[in-house]
């Protein structure tokens, strides 16, 4: 669903087309986030102890922290048209050390 989403966000004409669909795939992704709530929750409640459930948990409060990152600046950049400085941007959750490169007058 949310692959289908960004196909229809990278090929949509309009503002107003892409708005819908960034508020759209913002609504899936919330909703996501929200079953990692309630996984969370489940497992914290039946004492789920060990390595396994402290990794994932680290996992997960950090990957949730770039997506909620992603969030912020899809809302920002397209919904309310701010321009966020490139300092601020998340380009990549799985490679944070990835950037932008601009060579000589050609897009980025």
């Amino acid at each position: 669903m949310a692959k289908k989403r960004a196909y229809q966000i990278q090929y949509s004409r309009g503002k107003d087309k892409k708005i819908r669909w960034y508020r759209d795939l913002i609504k899936v992704t919330r909703k996501g986030l929200d079953d990692l709530d309630k996984a969370w929750f489940t497992l914290n409640r039946r004492e789920v102890d060990g390595t396994a459930f402290i990794t994932w948990e680290a996992q997960v409060t950090h990957y949730r922290r770039l997506v909620e990152g992603v969030i912020d600046q899809a809302q920002r950049r397209v919904i309310k048209g701010e321009q966020v400085p490139a300092a601020e941007k998340i380009f990549s959750l799985f490679e944070e050390h990835t950037d932008i490169i601009i060579k000589g007058s050609r897009d980025i």
